[in-house]
């Protein structure tokens, strides 16, 4: 093989090194706007890595047609070093405020949904507190009928034992006259 093609070949995962250095300052700038837990911070890691993987894999399956080489190992890490020491700083911040847009974007077309939801909570926690109340005086009224109907019943039964002891008292009374 030429060394010219072996140049190319380094150049090819030069460009391949930076293309993951791209890759990582998404995830990076991801980071950046919202504070993940370390679970996500991992999982984020994990894909990255997988994502790599694949594009390295791909670009040795396809450019050295399966052969692997020191050198472009070499070439893929001097490509992200470049990338993070000359170009990182301004296209986080570009990928920043893509993100910040994407935001505001996706803000606006869910807003009327998002008012109809806040519009609805309201509404139910609103009825909740009524309902609360109502159910408490029901609640307080049925107590109080049960306690006077509870009551009546006492009382008829007392009235009821005490109709049937007298009838008894006086059929004895009366049975006692007789003899």
């Amino acid at each position: 093989m030429p060394f010219s093609s072996h140049l190319l070949e380094f150049f090819g995962f030069l460009l391949i090194g930076v293309t993951l250095g791209i890759i990582f300052d998404f995830f990076r700038s991801y980071r950046k706007l919202k504070k993940s837990s370390v679970f996500f911070v991992t999982l984020q890691d994990i894909i990255f890595f997988i994502i790599a993987t694949i594009i390295m894999l791909l670009s040795i399956i396809f450019i050295l047609d399966t052969e692997i080489r020191f050198y472009i190992f070499l070439a893929i890490g001097i490509g992200i070093y470049l990338y993070i020491k000359i170009f990182s700083r301004f296209i986080l911040k570009i990928i920043v405020k893509f993100y910040e847009v994407i935001n505001n974007f996706l803000g606006l077309i869910f807003l009327p949904i998002s008012l109809i939801i806040t519009l609805f909570k309201k509404i139910y926690q609103f009825l909740k507190k009524i309902i609360k109340k109502c159910c408490k005086k029901f609640l307080y009224v049925i107590s109080i009928l049960r306690k006077i109907i509870f009551c009546k019943l006492v009382k008829q039964k007392k009235v009821k034992n005490n109709d049937k002891k007298s009838r008894k008292k006086k059929r004895k009374n009366g049975n006692k006259q007789k003899k």
